[in-house]
């Protein structure tokens, strides 16, 4: 019974990892479930070889959001430090980008970009541009970045 458990736990473990992903991390110090407009999070990873990848904004927030149109704005710096500004509509009540849910809380992927990147030190710069002086029920912010 212990071999059994132990290699499903093995198993478990190998087959949940992926190996594709470079960096993955997520800001959830919002204070009250609030991202208030002036607030910004940045992000800095570094890719080791140049090549294609895809980077996803994650918004984490509670189920049933209340707005239907989330403004944001992202920055992406590079190594050599060239600086592109892309301005994104996270739409909440999208047909064809659906939040992943779980009890009451939400996790939405978007793709930002899908691009080579050159090696180095990347920065994303992620801006609540929104026309409301704090989004509510924000659980989080975040950047997936994947090796295609």
């Amino acid at each position: 019974m212990l071999k059994k458990t132990c290699l499903l736990l093995l198993s478990l473990t190998l087959f949940s990892c992926d190996s594709n992903v470079v960096y993955d991390s997520f800001s959830n110090d919002f204070k009250d479930n609030r991202w208030v407009s002036e607030d910004y999070r940045e992000f800095d990873f570094i890719i080791e070889k140049e090549g294609n990848y895809e980077v996803q904004l994650h918004f984490g927030h509670i189920d049933k959001y209340q707005i239907p149109k989330v403004d944001v704005q992202i920055e992406i710096t590079t190594p050599d430090g060239t600086v592109k500004t892309i301005p994104k509509v996270l739409e909440m009540q999208s047909e064809t980008i659906k939040s992943d849910c779980m009890g009451d809380i939400c996790d939405l992927f978007v793709p930002i970009v899908s691009d080579n990147m050159i090696q180095g030190k990347h920065k994303i710069v992620v801006k609540n541009t929104s026309k409301y002086p704090y989004l509510p029920d924000v659980l989080g912010i975040g950047v997936k970045v994947t090796k295609k």
